[in-house]
């Protein structure tokens, strides 16, 4: 008889602070969504508005729920680093906790893996997707995007997407980092997602894009850019990011 494949575990890991209106929903979706080897671990940086709580009393009713609260430690991709080390999915996937990625995108996501890409990430501005922002963040959104695919590779369109499924193995080829271990406070932001895509890029895998349409949280306040100011902030720190990046590049070229 032929020998059965093994059916492939996926980690789909959920970084969360203040979300405690979101995130049962969320995770309800995305079991709704997912296949049935799944599991979801969301990691909390000790939400003072009780996310962490919330998760706990969904343990009790869904097993494969498993929550880190981290005391002390905060960040967006440190709590990633830190999920994925928990996690024992052969894929693995995460996503903002507001509802702006769809969770219905999941089956899409790790149907492109099973075709052979390596990476697959929703994106904002392939055919089909668009982000439901007010003119000037889209404007920024779509400025800065133009700069990356001008200097980093043009073959992914979304450097700030920050939902994507990737396999273990590609992960472990590049793994969540600091661009620069000096400059932790980049560490932040999305520059962790942007990097990650560009030596990605740079190590031959494939990446594939798939159309979303980005709404904006449904409930609850923005941590990225609550205001103009903040935003004109993030949109330096990546401007930074890709300047570095290239720096990096050149001097290894020398």
């Amino acid at each position: 008889m032929p020998k059965a494949t093994r059916r492939k575990l996926v980690s789909v890991i959920l970084p969360t602070y203040n979300e405690r209106e979101n995130i049962g929903p969320l995770i309800r979706a995305i079991l709704k969504h997912a296949p049935e080897d799944v599991e979801v671990i969301v990691v909390d940086d000790d939400s003072p508005d009780g996310t962490w709580r919330v998760v706990e009393g969904l343990r009790r009713e869904l097993p494969n729920v498993r929550l880190l609260r981290r005391v002390g430690r905060r960040g967006l991709a440190t709590a990633i680093e830190e999920g994925v080390r928990l996690a024992r999915g052969d894929v693995l996937v995460w996503m903002d906790c507001d509802f702006s990625h769809p969770p219905e995108l999941l089956p899409k996501l790790l149907a492109a893996l099973e075709k052979g890409y390596d990476v697959a990430i929703a994106s904002r501005f392939v055919r089909g997707g668009r982000q439901e922002y007010t003119f000037l963040r889209d404007l920024t959104s779509r400025a800065f995007n133009a700069l990356a695919r001008l200097l980093l590779g043009r073959e992914v369109t979304d450097y700030t997407s920050g939902y994507i499924a990737i396999k273990r193995s590609a992960y472990e080829e590049v793994p969540v980092k600091p661009l620069v271990e000096r400059l932790g406070y980049l560490h932040q932001y999305g520059e962790y997602f942007i990097y990650m895509l560009y030596r990605a890029l740079r190590k031959g895998l494939r990446v594939a894009e798939l159309p979303y349409v980005y709404m904006g949280r449904k409930k609850g306040r923005t941590k990225t850019a609550p205001n103009l100011l903040a935003l004109l902030r993030v949109g330096l720190v990546y401007i930074l990011a890709i300047i570095i990046m290239r720096l990096k590049h050149a001097l290894r070229k020398l």
